[in-house]
């Protein structure tokens, strides 16, 4: 029987409170088992934003990959229309295939949980221990769009229309009309790491926000699950998902009081979490 554990503050079950001044200071000891930690990005994002967190995780003695989705990042110039969910889902297996891991740790976040429920369906017997971040949680026949409000997806379609002058080329997901801050809608209040999320953000493909998750197998696929809930500030986009994860069996449950970009504005806390799970 899987227990589930519900926290008011992360911090709290980690005792992060005597980590606060010491940004510098090493993660923890190495656990003694290396795993392979791989981190997917959210929406509009690349692996750039895990930044903060990999060499703490290395520091702990794990393998870390921050792979970057086709048409996102650095591979910005490889947005077309046909990059699509599935592309992305292909994107996180081929890292996982050609680097050869087994005992996968995978962890995503907003967006990413699509991409990684869709990673789970299909090589369950790479991976040990899925973390969402903050992330959505499809089933089978969900769509993102469908898991959002309904004035939320016609501003978000009509943003795609109007800003990329063709609905079937990309949506600015976090930039509904420049100069939207980026940054402070994710809960990234240091000006310094708001500065750099804004400068590196880009459109993303509309057809992932439309397309069916396809699934041939319940949702994680039999693989241990755990859920970060960011509650220092809410987005209503997750509401629905994060209401009935609460209520599933086979969920660890965890609360960290931050905005939803936690690697970014609480990578040390995020860090933490993600190293219990070693």
């Amino acid at each position: 029987m899987t227990t589930k554990r519900a926290f008011l503050k992360a911090s709290s079950m980690l005792g992060l409170a005597t980590l606060a001044g010491a940004s510098n200071a090493q993660i923890g000891p190495p656990t003694g088992k290396r795993r392979n930690y791989v981190l997917v990005h959210g929406a509009a994002h690349g692996g750039w934003c895990w930044s903060k967190m990999v060499e703490p995780l290395r520091g702990a003695g794990h393998r870390v990959f921050t792979p970057t989705m086709t048409g996102l990042g650095e591979r910005k110039h490889l947005l077309t229309n046909d990059v699509d969910i599935y592309t992305h889902c292909q994107d996180m297996i081929n890292v996982i295939e050609y680097e050869e891991l087994t005992d996968v740790i995978l962890v995503c976040h907003s967006y990413g949980g699509l991409v990684t429920t869709l990673v789970a369906d299909r090589i369950p017997n790479r991976i040990t221990q899925l973390i969402y971040l903050d992330a959505q949680v499809p089933r089978n026949g969900d769509t993102w769009s469908g898991l959002n409000p309904p004035d939320v997806v016609t501003s978000r379609i009509n943003a795609a229309q109007e800003y990329t002058k063709s609905r079937n080329l990309a949506v600015p997901v976090m930039q509904f009309s420049p100069p939207f801050d980026s940054a402070k809608f994710l809960g990234v209040t240091d000006p310094a790491d708001a500065a750099w999320v804004n400068r590196l953000v880009t459109d993303h493909p509309l057809a992932t926000y439309t397309q069916p998750v396809k699934l041939t197998n319940p949702p994680g696929n039999g693989i241990k699950r755990a859920y970060v809930d960011c509650t220092g500030l809410t987005l209503r986009v997750f509401d629905s998902v994060k209401a009935r994860v609460r209520d599933e069996a086979g969920w660890d449950y965890v609360t960290l009081n931050t905005g939803h970009n936690l690697m970014v504005s609480a990578p040390r806390e995020t860090t933490e979490i993600l190293l219990r799970y070693a």
